[in-house]
């Protein structure tokens, strides 16, 4: 409703009100009291996140840029945007998706390319001007930009099919009890997963189930603990379509870190790293070993 400016029940307005005065203006107030506005760019935000701020009556504006572009290509305005989108194009900047789904962009805002580096020109541009950003991406009806993935880290397998891992990663992730998951399925007929727990949720969980208090490494291990799991991946599964959807899946037995070099200092993935880290771990899983989704 928010999104589309349409008219909130009087019903709603009201328990808003109330929830307003009893919880969030709080909250508002532990942040300082006058904060406005909150801009994210640089990664995917989750968009839980984002409705929870709204709630707050702090709304948080996705934008979309990288430094060949100036920063922004596309922003969410307060008074026009939609949450899990980037927003549209700014003023004078054009913006489309190749072939393959990569977004390409043109403007004044653009770069005019690398500096004595024509290989590099080459391959960043099409031959109409356009710059190759490397991002993939969806533009709905209305002209919102949703990113996807990198183009570098699209899954290829073996039947061919190109898969943006973070569809189903973001999905597993939506699970409080899950810090990271990793889709894996280059090469081969079908995606397998790996699972980093939340090592500061997964107590509650055990309290929850019943389960005595066990380290982290053993406490994955419980048929309970890993149903949860299964269930988190079971979830993900049915908003895709077969071929983007986990078969197998092994539970680390801890939250991937930057310390321990499977992520960048952004907390982005380090891919290559983690797939040699965890090879093991893989082939096991496409040998009918790890957990079974089902």
């Amino acid at each position: 409703m928010i999104e589309q400016n349409r008219r909130v029940p009087r019903r709603v307005r009201l328990a808003d009100r109330i929830a307003d005065r009893l919880i969030f203006r709080r909250i508002r107030e532990r942040l300082g009291g006058d904060l406005r506005l909150i801009i994210s760019g640089g990664s995917a935000l989750n968009p839980q996140v984002t409705w929870w701020f709204f709630a707050l009556k702090i709304p948080v504006l996705e934008g979309w840029g990288l430094t060949e572009t100036a920063a922004p290509a596309t922003v969410n305005l307060v008074d026009d945007f939609r949450v899990g989108t980037v927003g549209k194009p700014i003023p004078g900047t054009e913006v489309k998706l190749d072939a393959d789904g990569e977004i390409l962009v043109r403007g004044p805002g653009v770069f005019t390319g690398y500096f004595k580096d024509e290989k590099a020109n080459g391959e960043a541009f099409t031959s109409d001007g356009w710059f190759r950003t490397g991002d993939i991406g969806e533009i709905d009806d209305d002209g919102y930009l949703k990113i996807t993935d990198r183009k570098k880290e699209l899954i290829i397998t073996a039947g061919g099919k190109n898969i943006p891992p973070v569809n189903i990663e973001k999905r597993i992730e939506r699970s409080p009890y899950v810090m990271q998951a990793v889709a894996i399925g280059d090469d081969r007929p079908y995606l397998v997963g790996l699972v980093a727990p939340d090592d500061e949720e997964l107590p509650a969980l055990a309290k929850k189930l019943g389960l005595p208090a066990t380290p982290l490494v053993q406490m994955v291990k419980r048929p309970e603990v890993v149903e949860t799991f299964r269930q988190a991946i079971v979830g993900a599964n049915r908003e895709l379509p077969p071929f983007e959807q986990i078969k197998r899946f092994a539970i680390l037995p801890g939250p991937l870190s930057v310390e321990t070099g499977e992520l960048t200092p952004t907390l982005k993935l380090k891919r290559r790293v983690i797939k040699e880290k965890y090879g093991n771990i893989i082939e096991e899983l496409y040998q009918n070993g790890g957990i079974n989704v089902g």
